[in-house]
């Protein structure tokens, strides 16, 4: 871990925030995903906890977990896109 460099905005991380959104088709992914908080180490990237497979994921912009690709990551949320439209 770099030394002096603040990674985490602490103020903005809301652990154990659920992704989760009614959106058909993708319902079983989202309710499986958590955000655990936001890194920012020179590139902003979302913790995201799968919890199907006890895993987690650093992902940024343009990455792909269980079929959605990252739009954008928030300080509170992240936007995922599939098949063209947008899933918060």
């Amino acid at each position: 871990m770099p030394q002096g460099k603040k990674i985490f905005k602490n103020f903005k991380v809301n652990v154990g925030r659920n992704i989760a959104s009614t959106t058909d088709g993708f319902e079983e992914a989202l309710k499986n995903l958590n955000l655990i908080g936001v890194v920012d180490d020179g590139e902003v990237k979302a913790v995201i906890e799968d919890k199907k497979s006890c895993k987690s994921y650093f992902l940024k912009k343009a990455d792909i977990i269980s079929g959605l690709s990252v739009l954008q990551i928030k300080d509170n949320e992240v936007i995922f896109e599939a098949g063209g439209s947008a899933i918060i």
